[in-house]
């Protein structure tokens, strides 16, 4: 997974990347492809004359870890009866995520 940062100028302009919100060094591929995060500063530059912004825009690009698999609640197993058992899957996660069920081990 690879982030880009992006920001926009109008007509006439190019966007500059940087490292620092001041000074620093341009960045030419402003991305992040790992966990964890980064800023990077935009900085306009109007074309042909040598203009630029006075201030220069954050933009933070991060990739969080993705979260463990839930764990099961165990297999059950009932034996036939009338009328019909109703059996119910139960997994645990940690505070703040959710389960999701799916009739697949993937896609």
């Amino acid at each position: 997974q690879t982030l880009t940062a992006t920001a926009t100028v109008p007509g006439g302009q190019a966007v500059v990347w940087y490292d620092a919100a001041t000074g620093g060094s341009v960045v030419s591929s402003p991305t992040l492809n790992s966990v964890g995060s980064i800023t990077y500063y935009a900085q306009a530059n109007v074309d042909g004359n040598g203009c630029i912004s006075l201030t220069r825009t954050p933009v933070t690009l991060t990739i969080t870890d993705a979260p463990d698999a839930p764990v099961s609640g165990g297999d059950q197993t009932e034996c036939e009866a009338s009328p019909i058992q109703t059996l119910t899957a139960t997994a645990t996660v940690p505070g703040g995520q959710a389960v999701v069920w799916y009739t697949a081990a993937t896609g």
